[in-house]
C-alpha cells in the first residue's frame, strides 16, 4: 500500500541501454513520465498556473509558491480561484471544477495577459484537434493516387502519350481529389503554425508534415507542367505515406516549446529550404521507380512506351534538378545559421557531413545528361533511385540513428532497424532486374 506498483519495471526499463529497450519498456517510460506529471499536479508541485503579479518575465508559479508575492487583495482573489479548484478536486464536483477554471481563468488575464495565448491560437488549436487534417487527409491523398494513376495508365494505353485537358472528367476529377488534400493539408499547416505561434518545423513530426506538403506542392507543379497524371499520383502516393510515417508512436505530435537554438529566424528559412528539398527528391525517386517498372515491359514495336520513359526521363531530371537547387542553397544557409549559432560555418556535424555527401551524389547524378555513355534513362532512373539512400540517411539516419548536435535520439547511438536491409534489398533487386530487361530488350527491332 502507498508504493508505486510499476516502480521496479520502470528502474528496469532505465537501466536498459536505449538500443536495447523493447517497445513495452519505451511505453512504460512515456507513462511513467506522464503519471509523475499528474501525480505532482495534483499535489500543486508543478501546476504552476497562477501568474506572479507585475513580474517581467512573465513568471508563473504554483500557489504555494506565488502566495507570499502577493498583497492582501490579490491573495483573496488567488485564494478564492484556488479554494474552489482544492473542492472541485477532493469532491470530484464537474460544476465546482469548471468553476474554478472561470475563476483561475480571470486571475490569469488580469494578472499575466502579457504571456497568454491568443484568442486566435485558442481556436486554431481546437480546430486542429478537432480536424485532425493529417490524419484524415491521407484517404483523400490515396484514393487521388487510385485515380490518377488509372489516368495515367490510359495515357500510356489509349491516348499515345497525349496530355490531357481540363475537359476529361477521370482526369478533372483525379486533380479536384489531390488540388482539394492538398489545400486542406495546407490549411491544417497553417492551423498549427498559428496554434503554436511559429513555424512547425522543430521536430520530427512536424518536419515530416512539412516534408508531405512539399512533396504534395511538388505534384502540383509538375503535374501542372506534364499534366499526364504521373506527377500528382506519385506525389499523392509518396504525401499519404510520409503522413503515415508521422503518425507512428516514434513521433511525438504535442506542441511544445522551442529548445534556444532553434529559437530563431533561421529556422523559418534554412528548414523551410532544406526539408523542401527532400519533398522534391522523393516526389524524383518515385518518378525513377515508375520509369524502371516501365523498362520491365520494355519491347520492340513499343514506342508509345519507348516515348513515356523518354518524357519520364525530363520530367524526373527538372525534378531532381529543382531539389537538389534547393537543397544547396537549404546547406548553405544552414552554414550562416551555424556560426550565428556556433560561431562556426561547418564543423563536419554528422548532420552537415550527410548533407553535403548528398549534395555530391545527386550532383553526379543529374550530370550524367552529359556524359555519353551515361546518358540513358535508366542509367538516370536506376542511380536516382538509389541516391534517395542518401537523403533518407541524411534525415532519418542522422536524426535519430546518430550522434551529433542535429539528433533527435537525445544523444544515443541507437541499433539500425530491419526495415533499412529490407529496403536495400528491394531496391537493389528492382534496379538488376530491370537492368537486366533494359541489357537484354531493344525498344526497336532495328535498334
Amino acid at each position: 500500500y502507498g508504493r508505486y506498483r510499476y516502480g521496479d519495471q520502470v528502474e528496469e526499463a532505465l537501466r536498459t541501454p536505449n538500443r536495447e529497450r523493447s517497445k513495452v519498456q519505451r511505453k512504460l517510460l512515456t507513462f511513467d513520465e506522464r503519471f509523475n506529471i499528474f501525480v505532482m499536479s495534483m499535489q500543486g508541485r508543478t501546476l504552476r498556473i497562477f501568474p506572479v503579479p507585475g513580474d517581467e518575465k512573465g513568471t508563473w508559479l504554483s500557489f504555494s509558491e506565488v502566495s507570499p508575492q502577493l498583497d492582501e487583495a490579490q491573495i483573496e482573489e488567488y485564494h478564492a480561484a484556488y479554494d474552489v479548484l482544492s473542492e472541485g478536486v477532493s469532491q470530484l464536483q464537474s460544476a465546482k471544477l469548471l468553476a474554478a477554471a472561470d475563476a483561475i481563468a480571470k486571475v490569469q488575464e488580469h494578472f499575466g495577459a502579457d504571456v497568454l495565448p491568443s484568442e486566435t491560437a485558442l481556436k486554431a488549436e481546437m480546430s486542429l484537434n478537432r480536424m485532425k487534417p493529417f490524419l484524415r487527409v491521407i484517404p483523400v491523398y490515396l484514393l487521388g493516387f487510385f485515380i490518377l494513376l488509372a489516368a495515367y495508365v490510359i495515357v500510356l494505353a489509349r491516348r499515345k502519350g497525349k496530355p490531357y485537358t481540363w475537359k476529361h472528367p477521370l482526369y478533372l476529377v483525379g486533380m479536384l481529389v489531390f488540388v482539394g488534400a492538398t489545400l486542406y493539408h495546407l490549411y491544417g499547416f497553417v492551423l498549427r503554425w498559428v496554434a503554436s505561434g511559429r513555424a512547425p518545423l522543430s521536430n520530427g513530426y512536424e518536419s515530416l508534415v512539412f516534408i508531405s506538403l512539399t512533396v504534395a506542392i511538388a505534384g502540383v507543379i509538375f503535374e501542372f507542367l506534364d499534366r499526364r497524371g504521373i506527377s500528382a499520383a506519385l506525389a499523392s502516393l509518396l504525401t499519404a505515406v510520409v503522413l503515415g510515417v508521422s503518425l507512428l508512436s516514434t513521433f511525438d505530435p504535442a506542441i511544445g516549446p522551442l529548445v534556444p537554438v532553434l529559437a530563431s529566424y533561421w529556422l523559418n528559412i534554412h528548414v523551410t529550404v532544406i526539408t523542401s528539398s527532400y519533398g522534391f527528391l522523393g516526389l524524383g525517386a518515385l518518378l525513377a521507380l515508375t520509369m524502371l517498372i516501365l523498362h520491365l515491359f520494355k519491347g520492340p514495336n513499343r514506342p508509345q512506351l519507348h516515348d513515356a520513359v523518354k518524357r519520364l526521363n525530363l520530367l524526373h531530371w527538372n525534378v531532381l534538378v529543382t531539389g537538389l537547387g534547393l537543397l544547396t542553397i537549404g546547406t548553405l544557409l544552414g552554414g550562416v545559421w551555424a556560426n550565428e549559432s556556433w560561431g562556426r560555418y561547418w564543423g563536419w556535424d554528422s548532420k552537415e557531413t550527410w548533407s553535403l555527401v548528398t549534395i555530391l551524389v545527386y550532383a553526379v547524378v543529374i550530370h550524367f545528361r552529359w556524359i555519353p555513355a551515361l546518358n540513358r534513362a535508366w542509367v538516370s532512373a536506376a542511380a536516382s533511385f538509389a541516391a534517395i539512400s542518401s537523403v533518407i540517411m541524411t534525415y532519418f539516419g542522422v536524426n535519430y540513428f546518430l550522434v551529433g548536435l542535429h539528433s533527435y535520439g537525445g544523444g544515443d547511438a541507437v541499433q539500425v532497424p530491419s526495415w533499412v536491409a529490407i529496403g536495400a534489398i528491394l531496391m537493389s533487386f528492382i534496379i538488376l532486374v530491370s537492368g537486366w530487361f533494359d541489357m537484354t530488350r531493344k525498344w526497336s527491332a532495328k535498334s
